[in-house]
């Protein structure tokens, strides 16, 4: 009886799905659609197909029964210590994990189940089996791998993605246009939230390609990015001005980090003042391409935590050290020190302070001797800077404090330059820049200054955002995805982990 039962469900869907068939041909081919403008025509056409879409889904699911299995399941929770269940030998059932006896499950009842398709809303109807005090087993779940929440992998998949690539609102709007499919609002959160879950995961069993097949420069890079954050702590009236300084929200600095190879790229102090100098019409020359990026930010992790993420994808990708690894980071002291203690842990590296952010402090001091208008500024900074990339950077220093002095510079000037000369103190032994450029090392972090812009900027920033801080974290993490090109791995890794939270801990078999 059940069998021809299901035999006559499966039939009458069949019988609905060739009448939307028929359907969709027959208005095709009516007098109505075949004086219409062929655009229209196709419009109409993609939303009454994704309707028979919907129905072949549908046939298909129901072909593929409730799940039942049996009258009765042996069920165990399986113990951390990753123990299998043992299989009684003289029959169905389990015999047990260790000294777990399995509990026999015999409530069974039919439940339908939520499942939103690309194509719309389908019926899920499943057999459960149930024991007062656990939670229930439904084997149909598992054989069809159905998703913690009632939207679809390949939904969830389109909406994160488009989350990752700009507004909430344009995902949302391209969703329902792609597929006619709404996500409440209240509950986009929810899914890249899940969505971003198995990020540290995936990218920390990730085989790198081979080192033999990669360049012989490891290149990592760190840089901050300030992220507007929602200020929850009070609420102003929109009746009440806000005070000088008083923001409706504030910036949390993300941390951004970056990883690639390249190829040596030997230069002189002359082609380097090329690239730098101020010119619109400047060509800038030819350079390696970084290979095999990989950009990604956090909001949530420490400085420490990162650069030890930092310091486990580079020995990921080179673990016999047969690479130049490469770090160039600012001069930010926290980096500096962090660079020195952490990633030395994980291999040999050379640390690189970041020649645009020395040209900085270069234009300041530079303007306290010229001012701001002329072009004499310019050639004091480029004189210094040509120093700089000869390695004499004690000379530069020294002859600016001095020059100082001479003149009589005083007040906010003099301060301007004696910063500028502690700063090229203090970093000097990362700067040899002569040494550098002779070994085709990178000495400029335009790799991360490309990833603070593309991958936080160009999302994060956008006008009138805020965010909160799990949402933005959730964000980065898709982002970083995307702009890497992971996407598609990603979703098989993170689809394979969520199966396993939902199951892995328990072993059922039809009971004996």
């Amino acid at each position: 009886m059940v069998g021809s039962l299901a035999l006559r469900v499966v039939e009458s869907n069949i019988e609905e799905s060739v009448a939307a068939f028929e359907n969709l041909r027959g208005w095709l081919l009516s007098p109505d659609a075949l004086s219409e403008p062929v655009h229209l025509v196709e419009e109409e056409q993609a939303s009454r197909g994704r309707e028979l879409l919907r129905l072949l889904l549908q046939e298909h699911i129901r072909a593929r029964g409730n799940g039942d299995v049996g009258p009765a399941l042996d069920v165990v929770d399986l113990p951390a210590d990753g123990q299998r269940a043992e299989r009684n030998e003289e029959g169905p059932g389990l015999a047990s994990v260790g000294t777990v006896i399995p509990l026999a499950f015999t409530h069974r009842r039919e439940r339908p189940v939520d499942y939103v398709s690309q194509f719309g809303a389908v019926d899920v109807t499943r057999m459960t089996y149930a024991r007062p005090g656990s939670e229930s087993v439904v084997p149909l779940d598992e054989e069809l791998q159905l998703p913690a929440r009632s939207y679809s992998y390949p939904v969830q998949e389109k909406l994160a993605t488009g989350v990752a690539r700009g507004p909430y609102l344009e995902a949302v709007k391209n969703l329902v246009e792609n597929t006619g499919v709404e996500v409440a609002s209240a509950n986009v959160d929810d899914v890249i939230r899940d969505a971003a879950l198995d990020f540290d995961a995936f990218y920390a069993t990730r085989t790198p390609a081979p080192a033999e097949e990669t360049a012989p420069i490891l290149v990592g890079t760190i840089d901050g990015k300030g992220i507007p954050m929602r200020k929850l702590a009070y609420k102003t009236p929109r009746s009440k001005r806000l005070k000088k300084g008083q923001k409706l929200n504030k910036k949390n600095e993300a941390r951004v980090a970056a990883v690639c190879t390249v190829q040596p790229h030997v230069r002189t102090a002359e082609e380097i003042l090329k690239e730098v100098a101020p010119s619109p019409l400047k060509l800038v020359p030819k350079r390696p391409r970084p290979e095999y990026k990989r950009v990604w930010a956090s909001l949530e992790k420490t400085k420490d935590e990162i650069f030890h993420e930092m310091g486990r994808e580079m020995l990921r990708r080179d673990p016999d050290h047969k690479k130049t690894w490469v770090v160039v980071i600012d001069g930010d002291p926290a980096l500096r020190r962090r660079a020195q203690t952490i990633l030395t842990q994980y291999g040999p590296v050379i640390i690189v302070l970041d020649l645009f952010h020395a040209i900085e402090y270069l234009w300041k001091a530079g303007h306290a001797f010229c001012g701001e208008e002329g072009d004499a500024a310019e050639r004091w900074v480029t004189h210094r800077l040509s120093m700089l990339l000869e390695g004499k950077v004690s000379d530069v220093a020294r002859g600016m404090r001095q020059a100082a002095t001479k003149v009589g510079l005083t007040g906010s000037r003099r301060k301007a330059v004696d910063t500028a000369a502690g700063y090229l103190l203090k970093n000097k032994r990362f700067m040899r820049y002569d040494a550098y450029l002779a070994a085709g090392l990178p000495i400029g972090s335009g790799v991360a200054e490309g990833a603070c812009h593309h991958l936080a900027k160009d999302r994060m920033e956008r006008t009138g955002m805020s965010w909160l801080k799990e949402n933005a974290e959730a964000v980065l993490k898709l982002r970083a995805i995307e702009l890497c090109g992971d996407t598609d791995e990603y979703w098989q890794f993170h689809i394979a982990r969520e199966q396993e939270r939902l199951h892995a801990g328990r072993a059922w078999a039809v009971r004996a």
